[in-house]
């Protein structure tokens, strides 16, 4: 990070991604939403945030958004974690690319991880260029030294950047406070909030049923109301989330946070305020905003905490979009701290 992109207290400023976007000041863009085959949204409480410190970004840097992209100059994809081989968004947005093959792309900074499939193959049918912003050093390692050269044979730049939480971290902290109006924190207070994997957040991982009972359950359980939705699953996921909880709280060996947890000193019950199956977004805001101490794994958790002054650790679990991030855009923040594997 360059003394002119370091911000106030730490954190990053919006100037890498401004530059990134200066070509297309004046531009109409059609963004291609985080959407499944279905049409249903992909991602959770955090990435609505992260989605809305991105627009709110492009469009103070000229970008105008258009529902038709017959009258549009270029392309969008929000800012994701989703762009791993092991995941549905890649295979989902190469379809959508195929439609629209002469408009230029931009992906909104992002982290990726293709260790089988080559990433050249979202833009192969393309005739325009793409510019793909990266928001940690990992992932843009990780393209430049595997498949740099078939990425630059489809049209694709790499641009190192942040995310966007980070850069944006004033629209972040004035998202939260706006959605969880009159909520202050509860002094000594500790939310945790680990990370449940997919594996883990399965109705399969439940009492064994028979495959025709389990697909009944699962069509029971999609067409319920969202507030039923989200009392199922949080009856279904709190023993899980407990135990992973106290996980990430015996990492911290020694921090005063721990010694306050013990005394009974919790901001909310056992849950993944980031899973909107189980939280909305007002509950996910209003439990960051009411907490004094984060202990989580989850960045989703941790930046918007950390924009608004809590005092956050961040658990490392090996997995390169936490570290990434934390490496190239938080290293300065005083009031968060990553705590290594051990």
């Amino acid at each position: 990070m360059t003394s002119s992109q370091q911000g106030v207290s730490g954190w990053p400023s919006e100037e890498g991604v401004r530059a990134a976007l200066h070509p297309w000041r004046g531009a109409k863009a059609f963004e291609i939403a985080l959407l499944d085959r279905k049409g249903r949204a992909l991602g959770n409480n955090g990435d609505f945030l992260m989605h809305r410190v991105y627009r709110a970004i492009f469009e103070e840097c000229g970008i105008e958004y258009v529902t038709d992209p017959s009258h549009a100059d270029i392309l969008v994809t929000p800012p994701s974690g989703g762009l791993l081989d092991s995941y549905s968004w890649p295979g989902i947005l190469r379809e959508r690319l195929v439609e629209l093959p002469d408009l230029p792309l931009v992906i909104a900074p992002s982290s990726a991880m293709f260790r089988q499939q080559d990433p050249a193959r979202l833009f192969g049918v393309r005739s325009a260029p793409t510019t793909w912003m990266i928001r940690e050093s990992k992932s843009m390692e990780h393209l430049e030294t595997t498949w740099g050269r078939t990425l630059r044979g489809a049209g694709v730049t790499t641009v190192l950047d942040h995310d966007v939480v980070a850069s944006g971290h004033m629209r972040a902290r004035a998202i939260i406070r706006e959605t969880a109006v009159g909520v202050e924190p509860v002094a000594g207070s500790t939310l945790v909030v680990a990370r449940m994997d997919r594996e883990a957040a399965s109705m399969g991982a439940g009492p064994p049923i028979s495959s025709r009972l389990k697909r009944l359950a699962l069509s029971s359980f999609e067409s319920a109301p969202p507030l039923v939705k989200r009392g199922i699953w949080k009856v279904w996921t709190k023993d899980r989330q407990w135990r992973a909880n106290m996980d990430l709280l015996a990492r911290l060996v020694g921090e005063p946070v721990v010694d306050g947890f013990s005394h009974g000193m919790f901001a909310d019950e056992a849950r993944d305020i980031s899973d909107p199956r189980i939280a909305s977004f007002e509950d996910y805001a209003c439990a960051i905003a009411g907490a004094a101490n984060v202990v989580t794994n989850r960045l989703h958790v941790a930046l918007p905490a950390a924009a608004l002054g809590k005092q956050v650790y961040l658990v490392e679990s090996g997995y390169h979009k936490l570290s990434g991030v934390y490496q190239r855009s938080l290293l300065l923040v005083p009031n968060i701290r990553l705590v290594p594997l051990r």
